[in-house]
């Protein structure tokens, strides 16, 4: 392996909490009260595909619930967005050993940039590509695949982080090995079936094992 791509959230930063409680304002607003199966199906997906999946199942005006989505988010990503210190040392010492880093989120490139800058981590990771500049989101393959495009690199020849199925899945589609980081029990038979290997820690040393074969 030459290059490790991350995720965004889940893996290296803990901004699903944000998301999801927008979420569940929004439905709220709308009049839907937001379930297990909710918060599950949005977990790791991108916002428009979200927004068309609760307007079709739950009836509820698309308008009025992005209105009600983007009113707060932002404020809420800025005050509640953690990074997950594993992921972040892990990133480092990979870095200290001249691997090539990069970020691949369905987050869109506005929001992202502000996140970032709020984690710190934009002098960490500067290869990065978010869901507004492809064609399609995960688990389509095309973020993966223009990650390797910038960073030079073949698919075969980069590993992927990931912390949900919908992002591994899209990590496989494009050719690279996956490894799926389970933040909680619920994720581990999700990621058993759709990442490469399963880990519940990221550890560098770990990692560059595969960067050393």
């Amino acid at each position: 392996m030459k290059a490790v791509v991350f995720d965004w959230d889940g893996t290296l930063v803990d901004s699903q909490r944000a998301y999801l409680d927008s979420w569940r304002i929004a439905l709220a607003a709308a009049g839907h009260e937001i379930t297990s199966s909710d918060l599950q199906y949005a977990a790791g997906r991108a916002f428009p595909d979200v927004l068309h999946h609760f307007s079709a199942q739950l009836s509820v005006d698309p308008k009025k619930v992005e209105h009600e989505f983007r009113k707060d988010f932002p404020s809420r990503i800025q005050a509640e967005i953690v990074r997950f210190p594993d992921a972040v040392t892990c990133a480092q010492e990979l870095q200290e050993n001249g691997v090539d880093l990069a970020i691949a989120t369905q987050t869109p490139r506005t929001e992202f940039d502000r996140a970032l800058a709020v984690t710190g981590l934009n002098g960490l990771i500067t290869t990065t590509v978010c869901r507004t500049e492809v064609a399609r989101p995960k688990p389509a393959p095309d973020l993966y695949l223009e990650v390797c495009r910038r960073l030079e690199r073949e698919p075969a020849d980069c590993l992927a982080i990931e912390d949900s199925p919908v992002g591994a899945a899209s990590a496989r589609k494009a050719g690279l090995f996956v490894v799926g980081i389970a933040r909680s029990a619920q994720a581990v038979n999700g990621l058993n079936d759709a990442a490469n290997t399963v880990v519940e820690k990221l550890d560098s040393g770990m990692i560059l094992r595969f960067c050393e074969t």
